[in-house]
């Protein structure tokens, strides 16, 4: 690859984890002290990364359809996922687009049919990501990028959780992400790369009062994502976790799952005196509160 110069700009080459092109913005500076872009390649100091919507114009540059990585993400009708189809369908990068309901996200593909597809996919269901990654095979012929982005939350006390409402979180969280990856493995070692991106949480990370089931749900993804890490850098496949803390997506909103104070469980007056207590004693415990 060779330098690229624009009426205002001058752009050095470097190139992805597929091995395919892209270009760091050169500006005037002193060249011989070393530095690393956000992607960990050296270069030297003055130089930036280019701007999104220089982005977009070099990626056409030098990158065509064909050869362009193939994103396979989960759960694209609201929230992250549905942001990040959108960006990567945007910039003309190949796409494999997914949510239960596949008309709530029609319109991401829209007019991009030739380099995206758009297929209903519950992860609970291990016939249907069978059918979605056959899909995705037979139309593109690999797959790059798995975006593990499907699940939910589900807010409980340890004492008053629902059996029924804890297995089907793990059951979307858990064990669906565990077999939407296997389902993809084989496609990504025989290519001898890819990258497998989980998406978990800060509660992933640590636990907070009343949500200690999906916190257990995403430390599961944790430390399953170390294990494979290790598994999978020989092959040349990559894994990362992603824990977002508060976002303005629909998690807190139509997504979220809550024990129903008004169940049978719940009625129990042991039960109630428990979140009384519980408020008091964290009430007692705030800045300013006497004690």
């Amino acid at each position: 690859m060779q330098m690229l110069r624009t009426g205002y700009a001058e752009y050095a080459p470097f190139c992805n984890f597929r091995g395919e092109p892209y270009y760091v913005r050169r500006d005037a500076g002193p060249k011989s002290e070393i530095h690393r872009n956000h992607r960990g390649h050296p270069h030297p100091a003055g130089e930036k990364d280019f701007p999104f919507t220089e982005s977009l114009l070099l990626q056409e540059h030098t990158m065509s359809t064909s050869t362009s990585p193939v994103w396979f993400i989960t759960g694209c009708s609201t929230g992250l996922g549905r942001a990040l189809a959108t960006l990567i369908v945007e910039r003309g990068w190949r796409a494999v687009v997914t949510a239960r309901d596949v008309s709530s996200i029609a319109d991401i593909v829209s007019g991009a049919e030739d380099r995206a597809v758009a297929l209903s996919l519950d992860v609970t269901k291990p016939a249907e990501i069978e059918a979605a990654v056959a899909t995705a095979r037979a139309k593109f012929g690999r797959i790059d990028v798995l975006v593990n982005n499907a699940g939910y939350g589900y807010q409980s006390t340890a004492e008053e959780g629902v059996e029924a409402e804890i297995r089907a979180q793990f059951d979307v969280n858990v064990f669906g992400l565990f077999a939407m990856t296997r389902a993809v493995l084989p496609l990504m070692r025989e290519q001898r790369s890819g990258n497998i991106i989980n998406i978990s949480s800060v509660a992933g990370l640590i636990g907070f009062p009343g949500s200690g089931y999906y916190a257990a749900s995403k430390h599961a993804v944790e430390g399953w994502s170390d294990s494979l890490r290790a598994e999978l850098e020989p092959l040349g496949v990559g894994v990362t976790c992603v824990e977002p803390g508060p976002f303005r997506t629909d998690w807190a909103g139509r997504s979220l799952r809550q024990t129903d104070p008004d169940c049978r469980l719940c009625r129990d007056c042991r039960k109630a005196a428990y979140r009384d207590e519980a408020g008091e004693w964290h009430a007692a415990r705030r800045p300013g509160a006497s004690r």
